[in-house]
């Protein structure tokens, strides 16, 4: 079996490239828009996708635990919810933190715990997912390269120049 090291050294010959994987299964239900962020330290999912997977509030396990939002805002959990989660060819079982939350465009968001637990290196310039499976051989995950819609992608700044005074700049990526 080789090590991540050892795979990187043995060249990109031996990767595997999972092509259609823009839907990641969770508990046996395919969940399209999934977020991988190396900056979450934990899982969670929307209440909201809770009905879509045909489970209820009975289904969690109970907790007391808030988590603080990007924002700085305290968020209450529902509960954990344990799901088998399957990301290209590796299946793993991952708690995640039930959140009310409607602000959100994506339907799971896959944080550290599951970044390491998976031995995933995410790239977002590339929009991949190399993952290393049981035989050693690294695993090419290719994501949706669009996920939101423009319009999500939109910002407005204003600035004051002594020169020229106020103006507004519009920016899209």
């Amino acid at each position: 079996m080789f090590s991540p090291r050892k795979a990187l050294n043995a060249g990109w010959q031996k990767q595997r490239r999972h092509q259609n994987s823009k839907q990641q299964i969770f508990g046996g239900v395919p969940i399209p828009k999934v977020m991988v962020d190396g900056g979450a330290a934990i899982n969670f999912l929307p209440h909201r996708m809770l009905s879509k997977m045909g489970r209820t509030e009975k289904d969690l396990i109970p907790t007391r635990l808030t988590v603080t939002n990007f924002a700085g805002g305290i968020t209450k959990t529902y509960g954990i919810l344990d799901l088998d989660v399957i990301v290209g060819s590796k299946k793993l079982k991952i708690a995640f933190f039930v959140v009310d939350t409607t602000s959100t465009t994506y339907n799971a968001l896959l944080g550290r715990d599951w970044i390491h637990q998976s031995l995933c290196v995410p790239s977002t310039l590339h929009q991949q997912l190399a993952l290393w499976n049981k035989e050693g051989y690294m695993e090419i995950v290719e994501v949706d390269p669009w996920p939101f819609l423009p319009s999500a992608m939109c910002f407005k700044a204003r600035y004051y120049h002594d020169d020229l005074g106020p103006f507004t700049f519009l920016g899209v990526n």
